[in-house]
């Protein structure tokens, strides 16, 4: 008896140990697995970054395909499929390669310096974004079948937190988005058994290294002499009949010559002024120097806030930095169309009141946009009627210089548009001044059509450059909310609609919505977010990481809603908060988050997930496209406050009305 007992013993510690080592190995992998995806999500929205010009717009909706993927993955994982962990592990491996390398192969299809179309993104995201999350997910999904759930959740977390820590120091260190990837994918050969399998694989990332050169060319309409990673976007040099052209996430940025559009932005507000100027301030030369020094006696500072590589004498600085004194007679802002949320930064109320500590009540302010004065169309006078009404609100006297595009004029002084030029220009006074008519001048100065103002919680420029974009194409804006309904309707029959999974699922939804607001309002006053991005995550994950650590947490959408709602309303009513407030921000939404998923039942952490994701489908893709754009984040702010009370007595509220009918039936019989 003894003996059989010895033996029974004996094989159990056998079968425990090899649970052990299983246990083991699944949390190795999953950690590994959250790394790699975490990293691959931050390189894959930099690289569409570059193929879509740096346009916000995309943000939401990559989130949303990564969720819906992810959530895809994980009910597969733990239901439907059987397919090997270790053939997922390779899948995941050569999808993250081949989306790299996609993303750029896509301007193949276009004519060189064409806009990728709208209808174009989701089906460019499903093929190369969705295979990498859909992975991700499966694993994950299909080790919760085996084994606890909340500790694999713990191991992801703690995963993307390691992951987004070196992403974000490579960024920092401005490492190629290639040599990034080829870094993480090469840690995830790691928990791929069998020396064939990892050999081949190690092979293979060898050749995607070295593919970086020629597959970042494809992205161009010229050959490209440099590519530097920087703040802004990825910063690519070509060169022309000896001229030099600087794309910046794939658009023309700047021009080593100068055109007649920078001689009108020059010499437009410096001829206003009633003496020969004394101080100009430029601001992200595109060739308005070579115009400004013709002032003899004038200093002529500049600075780029762009944080782009400038010339000799325009290096890169802070407005608070140019603060003297004596206010400057001019200060002259190098822009292009706000054509998304970082170029519209330079045309908020708080950028404007900037402007005016700069130049006073007596100096200018200027910039010129390249409008069509004699054929404007209705997105145009959208945006000339939302600047002029920002402007005003700022300076006492706002006008419009028609010519070679517009030059908006602001001033505490009312002084007199042009009719001469102190310095012998080339295109400005035979040109421009000699074609001004007074039925021009009024026609161009004529009242705002609408009166809203563009700030940093509310960009109001973004609505019409959407549908100025959509229009171009002839596609409707309902494009971007059926694609996240038609997702969520795809994963709902996987949750089962029970107070766990609406209640998760809300969180989802309401932290989606949070998430994209602050990266949106962030890259709307720091125009950064394609290096900073990385840290915005990384904030997040830190809250996700701490927020495992919790054990119970009572009330917790009313808590959550609370929170996210009230950190909004002060991010409103502070026009510019500090970027360090956006980083606390996200980890305190991440932290809340995290509590509420882990302190649910654990034999639901699959469900849960999928409800996560699904929630954070429709918050994510919707906030970027229309929320934010059409509403603004005080509209958000009330409207998380409603989905999380909602859910808290949705389901009490069901109960009440159940227990009550049963009670009338009761009575009846």
């Amino acid at each position: 008896m003894k003996t059989t007992d010895k033996r029974h013993e004996t094989k159990l510690s056998g079968v425990n140990h090899v649970r052990r080592g299983a246990g083991r190995y699944s949390g190795m992998v999953v950690f590994v697995a959250g790394s790699v995806s975490v990293v691959m999500q931050t390189l894959l929205v930099r690289e569409v970054f570059a193929v879509t010009g740096g346009n916000e717009l995309v943000i939401g909706l990559m989130f949303a395909v990564w969720l819906a993927a992810t959530a895809a993955g994980s009910v597969c994982g733990q239901n439907y499929t059987r397919l090997s962990l270790q053939s997922v592990l390779f899948a995941l491996l050569l999808s993250s390669a081949a989306g790299m390398v996609g993303i750029r192969a896509v301007r193949l299809l276009l004519l060189p310096g064409a806009v990728l179309p709208p209808h174009w993104l989701p089906v460019l995201l499903a093929v190369v974004e969705a295979p990498v999350a859909a992975g991700g997910g499966y694993i994950f999904g299909l080790l919760v079948r085996n084994c606890n759930g909340v500790p694999l959740y713990f191991r992801e977390q703690t995963g993307n937190l390691c992951g987004l820590c070196l992403v974000s120091l490579a960024v920092w260190r401005t490492v190629p988005n290639f040599g990034i990837a080829a870094g993480i994918l090469l840690v995830l050969t790691s928990v791929i058994r069998g020396k064939t399998g990892r050999g081949i694989a190690v092979a293979m990332l060898l050749f995607f290294f070295l593919s970086d050169s020629s597959t970042a060319a494809w992205k161009y309409p010229l050959p490209v002499r440099k590519i530097v990673y920087t703040p802004e976007g990825e910063v690519a040099t070509a060169e022309i009949d000896g001229e030099s052209l600087t794309y910046v996430n794939g658009r023309l940025q700047m021009l080593s010559y100068a055109t007649p559009a920078v001689e009108q932005a020059v010499h437009g507000p410096l001829s206003m002024l009633p003496h020969s100027p004394r101080k100009v301030l430029l601001l992200n030369d595109a060739g308005h120097r070579t115009e400004a020094v013709k002032y003899r006696g004038a200093t002529v500072d500049c600075i780029r806030l762009d944080r782009l590589p400038g010339a000799a004498g325009c290096p890169p600085g802070k407005l608070s930095r140019m603060r003297q004194a004596s206010p400057y007679d001019a200060v002259i802002l190098g822009c292009s169309l706000p054509d998304n949320a970082a170029s519209s930064r330079y045309f908020t109320r708080s950028f404007f009141r900037s402007m005016k500590s700069l130049t006073g009540d007596s100096g200018i302010f200027s910039f010129t946009l390249p409008f069509q004065s004699e054929y404007s169309d209705e997105r145009e006078e959208a945006m000339r009627s939302i600047i002029i009404s920002t402007l005003q609100s700022v300076f006492h006297n706002v006008k419009v210089l028609p010519g070679e595009g517009f030059t908006f004029l602001a001033s505490g002084a009312d002084y007199p548009l042009p009719d001469t030029c102190r310095v012998a220009t080339g295109y400005f006074q035979p040109v421009v001044l000699s074609a001004l008519t007074p039925e021009r001048i009024a026609a161009t100065n004529r009242p705002p059509s609408v009166h809203l103002l563009h700030t940093a919680a509310h960009p109001r420029l973004l609505v019409p450059v959407l549908d100025g974009f959509l229009r171009m194409f002839s596609i409707s804006r309902w494009m971007f909310i059926a694609v996240p309904l038609l997702l969520t309707l795809v994963l709902l029959p996987a949750i089962r609609m029970t107070k766990e999974m609406v209640s998760v699922g809300g969180s989802g939804m309401c932290t989606g919505l949070y998430s994209v607001g602050l990266v949106i309002m962030y890259q709307s006053i720091y125009g950064t977010v394609y290096s900073r991005l990385p840290l915005l995550l990384l904030a997040l994950a830190v809250g996700f990481f701490g927020g495992c650590f919790i054990r119970r947490f009572p009330f917790s959408d009313f808590i959550i809603g609370g929170v996210l709602s009230g950190s909004l309303v002060l991010f409103v009513r502070y026009e510019s908060p500090p970027a360090a407030l956006f980083f606390i921000a996200n980890a305190v939404a991440g932290f809340a988050s995290a509590a509420q998923f882990v302190t649910r039942r654990a034999d639901l952490t699959a469900r849960l997930y999928a409800a996560d994701c699904t929630g954070g489908v429709l918050g994510m893709s919707l906030a970027s496209t229309v929320i934010i754009p059409q509403f603004g984040l005080g509209t958000v702010a009330v409207g998380i406050a409603v989905i999380k009370i909602g859910t808290a007595l949705a389901f009490p509220f069901v109960r009440l009305l159940r227990s009550r009918s049963a009670q009338v039936i009761a009575g009846k019989d």
